[in-house]
């Protein structure tokens, strides 16, 4: 038997290349090419190689072989070569090319094939079948999809594009898309099965992956026996030829692979965690956790205002020497670093620095304060009996008087109104207080009138109200 020219090889004695990138055939165009193959027979041999003296593989018209046996052929005309299997492959896959698109899946694993097993280097391949060599890069994305991934875009139901920005992605970050977004048996309002475009698994991917800009670390730091993010292969854009993620040129790189972020970021956390308790501050744990959630006063953070400060600074800017916790947890992706202080350290640390500070937070008085307010208290007391005794004195009409308490209720405002009204209204009492109050002022008598305006003396403003120039002002004003 002579080899490189053409012979006629019965199609009993061929075998199917396992190889071959094509997968899948259209039936209805394999019966059309057997109709023109009846009439007209094979018109451009296919090309074997010999597996045995009398048995032959098919290389290159696998199509025309099995169209030839729809026709009812019992031989074909072949070119028969001695080729090995990384050459038999670079022939097939070339054949497939210049005739009918094979699927991109197909290509992908046969591709992947010749570079991964057979050695052959993306940028001959590419020169081979007129392609540029990011071509090669982006098809062999695809064989990195999990399976229910290369079904949907087997199908069309996710984009080339889509499928290739997916295949950037680690397999635990594919299963988590499929379970959450990328479902293959969604379907929509009208119950057809879901597609997706590649800008809607762009948009799907930005949800589980980071920015390399929101990191908490630099993008050169060695965190452990972690890689560096700067030189990571996991990053968008890695790969010179690569389709990138996200779409948007312009936009920042992401973290492809959530695991090692996840695990850096631990890493973070407990660096910073040594690192303060080298600066000396105490770390917060779970139990200062619950503490804070069973009395929220019991901790504060070291940036709020203090409200008892006149010029309203921060308790760090009070105390900047005072102990305090850390807590140090992740939080969206991220390290969050908080500082407490204690409610005793607190107290503690403003009667020593801020002693007027700590009296009004903690409503105490110095003793100087609390003589003083005594003796405001009972000047007011000595006062407010003198003018009830000088209005009791002139006998004022009760119409005069209940004048003269609705006025009052009115100067006072609501504040102070409702603190007279909350000491003798009913709990269950639905009205508000100022009706309750009018109506009280309706139907009290001369004595307990005074009593209710002698009520917003004592616990309203000590230079707010005087009952003898109301009296005498109503009694000029009655007498004109």
């Amino acid at each position: 038997m002579t080899t490189d020219h053409v012979q006629t090889i019965a199609l009993k004695d061929l075998q199917l290349s396992p190889t071959n990138p094509r997968k899948t055939f259209c039936q209805d165009a394999l019966e059309e090419l057997a109709s023109s193959i009846a009439e007209n027979g094979v018109i451009q041999p296919i090309v074997v190689r010999p597996l045995t003296p009398t048995t032959f593989e098919v290389v290159v018209g696998e199509r025309r072989t099995r169209a030839s046996r729809l026709a009812g052929k019992e031989t074909i005309p072949a070119l028969v070569r001695e080729l090995d299997e990384a050459t038999v492959l670079e022939l097939q896959f070339i054949e497939n090319d210049q005739r009918e698109a094979v699927a991109p899946i197909e290509e992908a694993d046969a591709l992947d094939v010749l570079i991964r097993k057979h050695g052959r280097e993306p940028k001959d391949l590419a020169a081979k079948i007129g392609r540029h060599v990011s071509y090669i890069h982006r098809r062999r994305l695809l064989c990195q999809l999990i399976p229910e991934l290369r079904e949907l875009v087997k199908a069309e139901r996710i984009t080339l594009g889509g499928g290739e920005a997916l295949g950037q992605l680690p397999e635990n970050m594919q299963r988590e898309l499929v379970n959450a977004r990328l479902k293959p048996d969604g379907v929509d309002h009208e119950g057809n099965l879901l597609s997706w475009s590649t800008k809607s698994v762009l948009h799907a991917i930005k949800f589980i992956t980071r920015k390399l800009t929101h990191a908490s670390w630099e993008l050169d730091e060695q965190l452990g026996d972690l890689p560096t993010c700067q030189g990571c292969p996991s990053r968008s854009g890695a790969q010179p030829g690569l389709p990138g993620l996200p779409a948007d040129a312009d936009e920042e790189e992401r973290c492809l692979d959530q695991s090692c972020w996840a695990k850096k970021l631990t890493a973070k956390i407990e660096q910073l965690r040594e690192q303060r308790e080298q600066e000396g501050m105490r770390i917060w744990t779970e139990k200062h956790q619950e503490e804070r959630a069973k009395n929220y006063s019991a901790f504060t953070t070291c940036s709020s205002t203090c409200w008892a400060d006149p010029k309203r600074r921060t308790y760090e800017e009070l105390l900047p020497e005072a102990p305090r916790y850390v807590s140090i947890e992740a939080q969206s992706g991220a390290v969050l670093e908080r500082h407490y202080f204690s409610r005793s350290d607190i107290h503690s640390n403003l009667e020593r620095e801020h002693h007027e500070i700590y009296c009004k937070l903690t409503n105490k008085m110095s003793e100087e304060a609390a003589k003083k307010r005594k003796a405001e208290r009972e000047a007011l007391e000595k006062r407010t009996r003198a003018c009830v005794a000088w209005a009791g004195e002139q006998k004022p009409t009760r119409a005069m008087l209940a004048l003269l308490a609705r006025a009052t209720m009115l100067e006072a405002g609501r504040h102070e109104g409702k603190k007279v009204a909350s000491r003798t209204q009913p709990k269950d009492d639905p009205r508000a207080w100022d009706i309750y109050l009018r109506e009280r002022i309706d139907e009290a008598t001369i004595g307990e009138l005074l009593g209710i305006m002698a009520e917003f003396m004592l616990l309203g403003d000590p230079s707010g109200y005087n009952i003898q120039e109301q009296l005498l002002l109503w009694e000029a004003a009655r007498r004109k």
